[in-house]
């Protein structure tokens, strides 16, 4: 029996305002289709913005979320560092607020506050009834993750640097690494064919990115890329690691993401990689190191060359 790992996108969101909303909805749409929960969608993103909403009205501000697959759907929460716990009960006719939450007590299976030492999480959980008998209440922090935020350790945060769906707002940032690598895959930022084919990617939710400080959309990416997922056959189109950020890891967490959300065995990965004599030419041993193995001959002149990795039927 295979066990896959949970699947969970974590973001730092030092402040938010309405105008910042849209972008974050983006991504949690993006993940529930990436994760077939499609369906989970439109209730998803009206309770990650109820939850955000509040905690920009009534806190300080610095917050967290956190979606995370269950077994039998996805729980969505939000951290913040003010003590108060908020009220959920039906509100009166004339109320003028106090209908969110209690909205979201009638739209989703669970609606929790969990205290913390600093701070609280509310969160919730959307998906189908579990048998008769279970029940899901797993905490969504883990006792590692609440010390860890805590603390606000950069060598924690450095360590849970995750590769994410690229949204809109990321493609200024992606043109900007895009720039770094023009000198290995030539002219691409004035190019409206890669732009093209980057928000194509973007809106499929086969564009990943790695953000390098903020975790929100639109800051600066330590690497990126794209993948052509026609299944059973697959294919890096496209990735790329900011010159800071290299041998770090971030190629590596792009591509076994990739593996792990976008693909399914049985079937194949191709990339075209560089020639042995090319500058570029380190990157052959990184998908080697990955299980690529080179598949076709070396191209006409021999500055290209495919590898090839097979998915197993799990």
């Amino acid at each position: 029996m295979v066990i896959s790992p949970v699947r969970q996108h974590h973001m730092v969101l030092p402040e938010i305002s309405p105008d910042s909303m849209e972008p974050v909805r983006e991504i949690v749409r993006i993940l529930l289709r990436m994760w077939r929960m499609s369906d989970l969608s439109f209730v998803a993103e009206l309770g990650v913005t109820e939850l955000l909403t509040n905690v920009w009205k009534h806190t300080p501000g610095g917050y967290e979320l956190l979606i995370r697959e269950t077994p039998d759907g996805v729980l969505v929460g939000v951290t913040d560092f003010d003590d108060a716990l908020p009220a959920v009960k039906e509100p009166t006719e004339d109320a003028e607020c106090g209908r969110g939450l209690f909205l979201l007590t009638q739209l989703t299976e669970e609606l929790h506050t969990q205290p913390l030492l600093t701070g609280k999480q509310v969160w919730f959980r959307l998906g189908h009834n579990l048998p008769d008998g279970e029940e899901w209440r797993e905490p969504l922090l883990t006792v590692q993750e609440r010390s860890a935020r805590q603390h606000r350790s950069p060598t924690i945060r450095s360590a849970r640097m995750q590769a994410v769906p690229a949204v809109r707002a990321d493609l200024p940032a992606w043109l900007c690494l895009a720039s770094e690598v023009e000198d290995l895959f030539g002219p691409m930022v004035d190019d409206p064919q890669f732009r093209a084919a980057v928000e194509r990617n973007m809106e499929r939710g086969t564009a990943l990115c790695v953000h390098a400080e903020r975790e929100m959309p639109g800051g600066e990416l330590a690497g990126g890329l794209l993948m052509s997922v026609h299944p059973p056959r697959y294919e890096i189109s496209w990735l790329a690691v900011g010159g800071a950020w290299r041998g770090r890891g971030i190629g590596e967490l792009l591509v076994r993401t990739a593996l792990r959300d976008l693909t399914a065995g049985p079937g194949t990965v191709e990339v075209t990689t560089f020639g042995p004599e090319h500058p570029g030419r380190d990157a052959r041993g990184f998908y080697e190191h990955l299980g690529f193995a080179p598949v076709l001959p070396l191209s006409a002149g021999g500055t290209r060359q495919t590898y090839r990795l097979r998915l197993p039927d799990l």
